[in-house]
């Protein structure tokens, strides 16, 4: 609640002001990485590409950075990718309640391309296992934006988690 005028606070604004640490009404991506790598635990920084994707999405210059209107289309994205991605975990538990042997089968998979066995499944473990079994390998580029969309460390690759979405992702695109 705004002190002065009595009108509630955005916390989407209050959320930009925070961000935008040199008050210049823009946030660039030094700003962005600061801002998150400090408030969100995991946080994996964005790359300079994604950032040029990010600004050109919204129609920015890069190197001026986002406004806070850019800022909120961004956000409103990122939010519809955190809804889908709920929305598939949701799908996951009802249906492993309905066929928990699907859950014992796809762990036993998870562990079979686990070749070293840190529990994460890298490129290069899915890329080997796929090409054993004759699927198509993803590109470094196609890890990246599964990672990014799966929230999973690139350099650490998919937990068991992250590959019950990734390998739901894939049977819901071959259907």
């Amino acid at each position: 609640m705004c002190g002065v005028c009595g009108l509630a606070s955005d916390p989407l604004k209050d959320e930009f002001d925070k961000i935008d640490a040199n008050d210049d009404g823009y946030i660039s991506l030094k700003e962005y990485n600061d801002y998150y790598t400090f408030e969100k635990e995991g946080f994996e920084t964005v790359t300079s590409e994604e950032w040029h994707e990010m600004c050109e999405y919204v129609q920015a210059k890069p190197k001026q950075g986002i406004n806070f209107y850019d800022f909120r289309v961004i956000r409103k994205m990122e939010d519809k990718k955190t809804e889908r991605l709920e929305q598939i975990r949701l799908d996951l538990h009802n249906a492993e309640l309905a066929d928990p042997e699907s859950v014992r089968i796809l762990l036993d998979d998870f562990h079979k391309i686990d070749t070293n066995g840190d529990g994460y499944i890298s490129l290069k473990e899915l890329n080997a296992a796929s090409k054993s079994t004759g699927v198509d390998e993803l590109t470094s580029e196609q890890w990246h934006n599964s990672c990014k969309f799966l929230k999973a460390k690139r350099n650490q690759g998919y937990n068991f988690e992250d590959f019950r979405i990734f390998h739901k992702m894939g049977v819901e695109a071959d259907n």
